[in-house]
């Protein structure tokens, strides 16, 4: 007969994976992020280049592969549509609940698995999973690597401790594939936990296999775009490093005060409806820091020194405090506990199982509502909008300043990319103006554009001097798909 615990845990996977998966495909992919990393996980499908990531068809190194190998991968098995993109962020999102369990398990015994529930019913990372980013996978290898770290730091025989800290530094390859020098805020907490306790646990968790095996699996991918691509280290560098820890070049909430307004309320609010523990979970982990009691001190090292590099950084978007949620998780949970140990049941302190019911269908509710909405950025509802006419010619053109990579994912169709005034430098433009102009004329007579209304209304007048007409056949939100053609030919066709 299956051991009850080991059952429990049976029973705790099945539920995050009902609760991760319902509705997971129902809505469109939306503009911009969501497009983005499917088109190019497409192209990887497309053209066989797995190796180095692609969008429009050209080297696209702003991040790692493998969270565009993971939605390669679920494409080629399901097909090329919503529930295959979002089905690796949504194992990810349960997968990361599971483990916030076990790190519970490993600090509080079996009861310490009720601490993934309130990771996987907590509105953020809930909200978050249902977006396709690199953030949930990443956090899924974060959270993987502190509980390893757990799990070895408490191992009572060292040649245990050594197997769980090379398994942490395998976890930390991957998050480090996924997102690059992400993962060290994450880290910093834990190497401060340690620093503070190695006295206490002489073991170093650094074991030199451990660290070959980290440099093996997240600097591999790195060594060789170094050596097909020219320049490629310094692109990264900038973009992953230096552009979002010390610049404000990509105009993240850059100014000193934006945690205020932009973290702080996610860390308040986002684990509802578990948010009213949080004056109990401040004191606990302030008596921990103070008296440097496990587990308090490490739950508040592995939450604030992450928190204050995320806050200090110059680049700050919602989903860089996503990985706080499994710290934040665990420190509520262990809230519980001690009131449950003041005589409180467990159950009662969790909520009733009704009303944690009744909870997950409104988290069921929010994933289908979103299809209810007519969302500007909702790649699907677009691209069924201009499809009856881009089929119609053999030139697609998209305005400059964006891709149209919902588009190109939805239709499978390549769009040359032409500048707006200024944009001409740019690295997606492939022609300039004038030479577009001179190609409708010889070769295709007729090209499709897509753009914002805004962008391209100041050229019309341009391109009828230069004896072309512009039409609007259809439109969505602010994008406009228009017919351009020589003057005397008919009007576009469409199925």
């Amino acid at each position: 007969m299956m051991d009850s615990f080991v059952a429990r845990r049976y029973l705790l996977l099945a539920f995050l994976l009902g609760l991760a998966l319902v509705f997971q495909g129902s809505r469109g992919l939306y503009d911009r992020d969501e497009t983005r990393y499917a088109e190019v996980a497409r192209e990887m499908l497309v053209s066989g280049e797995y190796l180095i990531p692609q969008r429009d068809f050209r080297p696209h190194l702003t991040k790692p592969p493998l969270t565009y190998w993971a939605l390669a991968a679920s494409m080629k098995i399901l097909g090329q549509n919503e529930w295959a993109v979002r089905l690796p962020n949504a194992l990810a999102f349960a997968l990361t609940a599971f483990v916030v369990g076990l790190i519970g398990e490993a600090l509080w015994g079996r009861r310490g698995l009720w601490a993934g529930v309130i990771y996987a019913t907590s509105l953020f990372p809930f909200a978050a999973a249902n977006i396709v980013t690199t953030d949930t996978l990443l956090v899924l290898w974060e959270t993987a690597a502190a509980w390893a770290f757990v799990k070895g730091y408490l191992s009572q025989r060292a040649e245990r401790a050594r197997v769980w800290f090379n398994l942490m530094w395998f976890f930390w390859g991957l998050g480090f594939l996924t997102k690059g020098p992400a993962i060290f805020p994450m880290a910093a907490g834990l190497v401060v936990f340690w620093l503070l306790k190695r006295r206490e646990y002489p073991r170093h968790p650094w074991p030199l296999e451990g660290v070959a095996i980290f440099l093996l699996v997240s600097l591999s991918w790195y060594i060789f775009v170094a050596g097909r691509i020219s320049g490629s280290l310094s692109l990264i560098l900038n973009e992953q490093i230096i552009g979002r820890l010390f610049s404000s070049v990509y105009h993240r909430n850059c100014a000193w005060y934006a945690p205020f307004y932009l973290y702080l309320p996610i860390i308040l609010l986002g684990p509802f409806p578990w948010a009213f523990m949080w004056p109990q979970a401040l004191r606990e982990m302030a008596t921990g820091l103070s008296s440097k009691s496990l587990p308090g001190l490490l739950l508040g090292l592995w939450f604030l020194v992450p928190l204050v590099v995320f806050s200090l950084a110059k680049s700050r978007l919602p989903l860089y405090v996503l990985p706080l949620f499994a710290p934040i998780s665990l420190m509520f949970y262990f809230v519980i506990s001690r009131e449950a140990k003041k005589g409180l049941s467990l159950a009662r302190s969790l909520f009733s199982l009704k009303v944690l019911a009744v909870w997950v269908l409104i988290l069921w509710g929010l994933k289908f509502g979103a299809v209810l909405v007519k969302a500007p950025q909702d790649a699907r509802a677009y691209a069924q909008a201009f499809a009856p006419y881009l089929d119609s010619s053999p030139c697609l053109l998209g305005l400059g300043d964006s891709y149209f990579d919902g588009l190109s994912f939805y239709t499978g169709l390549d769009f040359e990319y032409l500048p707006q005034p200024g944009d001409e430098g740019k690295a997606y433009v492939e022609d300039s103006w004038p030479e577009e102009v001179a190609e409708i004329r010889s070769r295709w007579r007729r090209c499709l554009l897509v753009a914002k209304g805004g962008d391209f209304y100041p050229l019309i007048p341009l391109l009828q001097k230069e004896g072309l007409k512009v039409r609007e056949l259809s439109s969505y939100g602010k994008l406009r798909l228009y017919e351009i053609g020589l003057a005397g030919d008919s009007g576009a066709r469409h199925r």
